[in-house]
């Protein structure tokens, strides 16, 4: 995982579009008709706001392809807590890739960020987003009802939590 870069534009538009049916069942922002050129000042957000500390958005790359994002959504400095948001390329799913990439993101919010609770909210009908936070030992915290708002349609949500006293009994 790294920052993408300014001229990965184009990559990254091409991922999206390429893998535009798989993601818009879960992300409706996938939906979105775009061009190339308007990652552009996406890609410079994220840059700045990767350095304020406000979230963080990094690519994942497999022999080094980006195949998909993940990173903090939110981080709130005064709690020291952090929300994790993630997606693959349909090509890249079932090899481990993203709960590697996860288990990072812990690792660094623990102890570069100095947070102590992160949580993933996924959507209670994308089983396969559902399986990194429990692989992981994430605890399920709550159902949130209709948290989500796709194809027309609000749909629930579970909110998955670690605190940092958690993911330490872990490593034991």
């Amino acid at each position: 995982m790294r920052e993408i870069e300014v001229h990965e534009y184009k990559t990254l538009h091409n991922l999206v579009t390429i893998n535009k049916a798989y993601l818009a069942e879960f992300l409706p922002w996938a939906n979105f008709e775009t061009e190339p050129q308007d990652y552009i000042e996406t890609l410079e957000e994220w840059k700045r706001s990767n350095g304020e500390s406000s979230m963080m958005t990094l690519g994942i790359y497999y022999e080094d392809h980006l195949v998909g994002l993940c990173g903090f959504n939110t981080i709130n400095r005064m709690n020291k807590s952090a929300d994790i948001g993630y997606w693959l390329a349909e090509s890249h799913t079932g090899k481990g890739i993203m709960t590697d990439c996860v288990k990072s993101l812990i690792k660094y919010g623990y102890h570069v960020l100095g947070l102590n609770r992160i949580a993933i909210i996924v959507d209670v009908e994308n089983t396969a987003s559902i399986k990194i936070p429990e692989r992981l030992g994430f605890v399920r915290e709550v159902k949130m009802k209709e948290y989500f708002y796709r194809n027309k349609g609000f749909y629930d949500g579970f909110m998955y939590r670690m605190t940092r006293l958690e993911w330490d009994a872990l490593k034991k």
